[in-house]
C-alpha cells in the first residue's frame, strides 16, 4: 500500500469542541492526520501525512470521510503543497526515492538538481515546481500538479455545493453524467 502527503481544506474553522472531539476520535488516533488553523478564521486545513491508501484520491476520500465523523465537519478542498521531501516527490514522479536521492547527491544525471529550500535535523524540502522543471529537463513526463490531486479536489467540491445547495444526485444521475458507479 503507498502512503500519501496532502492538505484537505475544510468548510469552516474548528471550534474547540470539534478540536476535542477529533483529538479523541480512534480514526485519528494513528497521527496521520492533524490540523492546522488560522488567527484570521479561515477555515482549518488538515495536514495529512502519511495516509496510507492504494490511491491518492482514495487517501483524500479516507480522510474526508473521517472527518465528516465531526458534525458539521466536512472537507471541501485538496491540495499539494509546493514544498516536499524526496520521498513525496518520488511519489508524486513516480521516479523512486533512490533515484531522487541519486539525483540530488550529484551521483546520477547531468548534475543540477534543485538546492532544498530549507533543511531541519534530518529532513530537506524542496520546491516540487523546481523539481519538476528539473525532471522535464532530463525528459521526464511529470505534471506539476498531480492529475489525482486535481480530481480530488474537484470531487470534494462539487460534493460540497451538491450538499451545501441540497441537491439530490441519484446514481443513474451520476451514471449519465460519465461517472462510473457500483450499484
Amino acid at each position: 500500500m503507498a502512503v500519501w502527503s496532502f492538505t484537505l481544506v475544510l468548510n469552516r474553522a474548528m471550534t474547540d469542541a470539534d478540536h476535542d472531539t477529533f483529538d479523541h476520535l480512534d480514526e485519528f488516533a494513528d497521527g496521520d492526520v492533524s490540523t492546522e488553523d488560522f488567527a484570521d478564521g479561515r477555515p482549518t486545513e488538515l495536514i495529512c501525512d502519511p495516509v496510507e491508501a492504494p490511491t491518492l484520491v482514495e487517501a483524500v476520500a479516507d480522510v474526508a470521510r473521517r472527518i465528516r465523523l465531526i458534525p458539521g465537519l466536512r472537507a471541501v478542498a485538496a491540495r499539494h503543497d509546493d514544498m516536499v521531501t524526496l520521498g513525496e516527490a518520488a511519489q508524486r514522479s513516480g521516479r523512486t526515492r533512490t533515484s531522487l536521492d541519486l539525483l540530488a547527491s550529484g551521483k546520477r544525471g547531468p548534475g543540477g538538481f534543485p538546492a532544498p529550500e530549507w533543511t531541519t535535523p534530518g529532513t530537506s524540502f524542496y520546491s516540487w515546481a523546481k523539481i519538476t522543471a528539473f525532471l522535464v529537463s532530463l525528459g521526464d513526463e511529470v505534471e506539476e500538479t498531480s492529475l489525482e490531486i486535481v480530481l480530488a479536489d474537484s470531487l470534494l467540491r462539487v460534493a460540497h455545493e451538491v450538499e451545501n445547495r441540497k441537491v439530490h444526485v441519484t446514481v443513474e444521475v451520476l451514471a449519465d453524467l460519465g461517472l462510473p458507479v457500483a450499484v
